[in-house]
C-alpha cells in the first residue's frame, strides 16, 4: 500500500537528501516541506497536466460524474446556480439531466458549446461557495476528483507527481541549481508520458464512411459503404468551376484502326 509519505520519499531520495519522513509532523524540514507543497503539487497535475507532449491534456482516470438539483441563481446570465463538488479540481462538462442522451457521440459537435460557467454564488443556502452556472433544471457534472486513492493512480501519473512534487521543492530544501534544472525537466518529460499513457484513441473504421449530412440534420446512423467501381465519366470538371471542360475528355475510347496503303 502506497502512501502520500512514500511518494514525498521517493522525491527526496531524487534530490539526492539524506532524511527519510515518518509524518507530515515529524519536525524535520523535509516533512515541512513537502506538507506545504503537497497539496497544491497534486491539485495543480490533476487539474492542468500542462507539458510539452500536453498542453491541454485533461486526464481520463480521475473523471468523476455527480448529478443534482440546481437553486435560482442570481447571475442574470444564467438560470440555475449549483454547488461545485467539494473533491473537484476541475469541471469538464455539465450536461442536462432529463435531455435524452444521445445515440451517436458525433452529434456532439453541433451541441451549444457552453453548456455552463464557475463562479461564486449562494446556490441556495446563506453564504458564498464556487459554484456552477447553468440553465438546466436538473444536471449531470462530469469532474476531474482529487480524492482517487493513491494504490488506484495509474504508475506513469505516480512517477510523474513525486518527480513534479521534487523539482516544486527543490529550490526551497537548497538543492544546487543543476540538480534542480535535471529534476524539472525529468518531471515534465513524465508529465507527457503519462498523459499519451491515458489517452483513448478511437479507431476509425474505414470499410464505412460517415453520412456527415445525415448526423447533421438528426437523420439517423446510417453509413455508407465503400465501393469501388471502373466507372468513368464522359467529361471532366475544372477545380471551383461548376462547368464542363470545353473539350470533353473521353476515357477508354477505342483505338484508332490499322492505316491503308494505296
Amino acid at each position: 500500500m502506497t502512501t502520500h509519505i512514500d511518494l514525498c520519499n521517493r522525491a527526496l531520495m531524487r534530490l539526492g537528501t539524506q532524511s527519510a519522513l515518518t509524518s507530515f509532523d515529524d519536525g524535520s524540514v523535509e516533512a515541512s516541506v513537502c506538507a506545504a507543497f503537497y497539496d497544491d503539487v497534486l491539485h495543480a497535475l490533476l487539474a492542468h497536466p500542462a507539458s510539452m507532449g500536453g498542453p491541454v491534456y485533461t486526464w481520463q482516470w480521475p473523471r468523476c460524474v455527480g448529478t443534482g438539483l440546481p437553486a435560482p441563481s442570481s447571475n442574470p446570465r444564467w438560470r440555475y446556480e449549483i454547488a461545485l463538488p467539494s473533491d473537484a479540481v476541475r469541471v469538464l462538462r455539465v450536461d442536462n439531466l432529463l435531455a435524452e442522451k444521445p445515440n451517436d457521440r458525433r452529434k456532439a459537435l453541433f451541441d451549444r458549446p457552453e453548456s455552463f460557467g464557475e463562479g461564486m454564488g449562494k446556490a441556495g443556502g446563506p453564504t458564498l461557495v464556487p459554484v456552477l452556472f447553468t440553465d438546466y433544471q436538473q444536471v449531470s457534472v462530469t469532474y476531474i476528483t482529487k480524492t482517487v486513492d493513491i494504490d488506484h493512480w495509474p504508475p506513469a501519473f505516480k512517477r510523474a507527481f513525486w518527480l513534479s512534487l521534487a523539482a516544486a521543492i527543490a529550490t526551497t530544501l537548497g538543492i544546487d541549481g543543476s540538480t534542480s534544472a535535471a529534476v524539472a525537466q525529468e518531471a515534465e518529460r513524465e508529465v507527457a508520458r503519462a498523459c499519451l499513457a491515458d489517452q483513448r484513441v478511437e479507431v476509425v473504421s474505414t470499410e464505412t464512411v460517415p453520412d456527415w449530412l445525415s448526423v447533421r440534420l438528426g437523420y439517423g446512423d446510417k453509413q455508407r459503404p465503400i465501393h469501388q467501381t471502373t466507372n468513368t465519366l464522359d467529361s471532366g470538371f475544372s477545380a471551383g468551376n461548376s462547368h464542363p471542360l470545353l473539350t470533353p475528355t473521353v476515357h477508354l475510347s477505342a483505338p484508332m484502326g490499322l492505316f491503308q496503303r494505296d
